[in-house]
């Protein structure tokens, strides 16, 4: 008896490659899915990260400031209002924290360094008028997410009572 050798059908082989395409296009759009996700994810880290770390050492150099010595400002005429705050310091360093684009600037003594970058915004304000040592900072920083725009977050409200004269 003679064995014939089959092949596969044309019908087999397109319904094959049929399978085959829609388990690529599926996993094809899962990882891009996955990779939006993983992207956005690491933006927000790195910005509430960064957002913290900065919000705490801008804290820290504001209440070494002599209360008397401080003024709000803003650099120029592009920037926000109330978008610098300038300053002496108890052991008599001058201080300056100013909003530059999409930089927070800091002079010390004259020598200026880029404090922290992606910053969206910057404001400081006197949350009681009729006390001049109570210091409000709200602070806005913003990280690119790829194709899905940008992750922003805010601190605001974060009080600093000066006690040095």
């Amino acid at each position: 008896m003679v064995k014939k050798d089959r092949g596969y059908t044309l019908v087999e082989l397109l319904v094959v490659s049929a399978i085959v395409a829609v388990i690529l296009s599926l996993g094809a759009s899962l990882m891009i899915k996955m990779d939006q996700f993983f992207r956005v994810s690491i933006a927000k880290i790195e910005t509430q990260r960064d957002l913290r770390n900065n919000m705490n050492l801008l804290i820290r150099e504001i209440r070494q400031a002599k209360s008397t010595s401080v003024v709000l400002s803003r650099e120029n005429a592009s920037q926000p209002p109330y978008s610098k705050i300038s300053f002496a310091t108890i052991s008599g360093e001058n201080m300056v924290f100013w909003q530059d684009g999409r930089n927070l600037n800091m002079s010390k003594n004259g020598q200026s360094t880029i404090f922290a970058k992606n910053l969206h915004s910057l404001i400081f304000s006197y949350p009681m008028t009729d006390d001049p040592k109570l210091i409000s900072v709200l602070l806005s920083m913003e990280k690119s997410a790829g194709s899905k725009g940008t992750y922003a977050l805010q601190v605001g409200g974060e009080s600093i009572r000066l006690l040095n004269d």
